[in-house]
């Protein structure tokens, strides 16, 4: 369906797969569980969810009541906890300190 990428720590990039369904973000090492493990002190152990419907090529992300907050593109005020958006090609999000951007794959 499609990936999260960074560019904070790696000037190639790092990535993570999305897949179809609930795909848990949170920080790496301090959770089972976790579908995306991000390596950021400020990213909370479970810090948001993806929720991928691959029929429709759509996703959402819900804030699972971070400590750092959750953040779209360049909205100033964070998310809040349950607080959702829907996810377009590009989009950006902060989790924490960590700064990613959404990539969705169009059907080939």
């Amino acid at each position: 369906m499609g990936f999260l990428v960074t560019y904070q720590s790696d000037t190639y990039g790092q990535f993570w797969p999305l897949y179809a369904g609930r795909n848990l973000v949170g920080r790496a090492g301090a959770a089972d569980g976790l579908d995306i493990e991000i390596n950021d002190p400020h990213t909370s152990s479970v810090h948001a969810a993806l929720h991928v419907d691959s029929g429709t090529r759509s996703c959402v992300i819900e804030d699972l009541g971070s400590t750092n907050g959750t953040f779209y593109n360049d909205e100033s005020a964070p998310l809040g906890a349950q607080g959702r958006r829907d996810l377009r090609d590009n989009d950006r999000v902060k989790l924490g300190g960590i700064g990613l951007v959404v990539k969705i794959v169009p059907r080939g």
